[in-house]
């Protein structure tokens, strides 16, 4: 008897995959979702829990050739830039929660694979679980009723795995991850106005939903990897001379300190 590998099988079983679906065939399950009950957790990018030679064949709900792979990096929902918005910029949504479900829908709307990768200090924040808790609802909903393909990440997904996806597009309100897409080759797209909006290389900033799907299409031709380089250099310039490298101005309730806001340094030139 030959041996499956399930990758990222929800609630299904090799009963639902044609050509595995007799007794030839012995099924391993893997999925990042416990409550799917699977033979063993873990996700597309991490399967260290499988033995190397120990299967004959995979098979993966989430195909990840395609033409393109949104990267959605998520931020703090309850930090104070997000409902005390520091912006006076135009942007289609509230807040990161809005985008965050656009985003999911744009995804399942028109087929492209999905990694979403939480805030990495989302835990100092206890009412992001609110937010969180929706959101897994949502991609969970979106999976079986749309057959979105999405793999949620954490830490360990790192820019050299990103790099080696087929065509990652980042999506971020505004967030300084785009320094590292910067440097790595990586497009990135942002929703909100940030003191560094006019580096057009660094990331595309767009100001409507229609805005952003003209911008998806058309990004490989726009996106200058040479030029973003140098601005992510630049950047990575201005936020070291910043304070602990958060963005937003000092707000009440913020986890961002300091003297001065990194906006009123960029426009004092003081970070160049």
């Amino acid at each position: 008897m030959k041996t499956l590998l399930h990758v990222g099988c929800g609630p299904m079983y090799k009963s639902h995959l044609k050509g595995f679906n007799n007794d030839n065939w012995k099924e391993i399950r893997l999925d990042i979702d416990q409550k799917v009950n699977p033979d063993i957790v873990g996700t597309i990018t991490d399967m260290n829990g499988v033995k190397t030679g120990s299967v004959d064949a995979v098979y993966s709900s989430h195909n990840w050739k395609s033409s393109r792979i949104i990267c959605l990096y998520l931020h703090c929902f309850t930090d104070s830039p997000n409902w005390l918005r520091d912006t006076e910029g135009y942007s289609p949504f509230v807040d990161f929660y809005e985008m965050s479900l656009y985003i999911i829908e744009y995804c399942s709307e028109n087929g492209i694979p999905l990694i979403i990768k939480p805030h990495p200090e989302a835990d100092a924040y206890p009412k992001d679980k609110k937010f969180m808790n929706s959101l897994i609802d949502v991609v969970n909903k979106s999976k079986k009723n749309f057959g979105l393909r999405v793999e949620w990440v954490d830490d360990n997904f790192t820019f050299d795995q990103l790099i080696k996806l087929d065509n990652p597009v980042v999506v971020t309100g505004r967030g300084t991850v785009v320094t590292e897409c910067g440097y790595c080759g990586v497009p990135a797209i942002t929703f909100f106005e940030s003191p560094w909006c006019n580096l057009k290389n660094l990331s595309f900033l767009v100001k409507s939903t229609n805005d952003f799907s003209k911008v998806l299409l058309s990004i490989d031709k726009a996106y200058s990897p040479e030029l973003a380089k140098k601005e992510a250099i630049i950047l990575s310039a201005m936020l070291d001379r910043g304070f602990n490298r958060h963005a937003f101005k000092i707000e009440k309730g913020s986890k961002t300190g300091g003297d001065r806001s990194i906006e009123e340094m960029w426009n004092k030139k003081e970070v160049l």
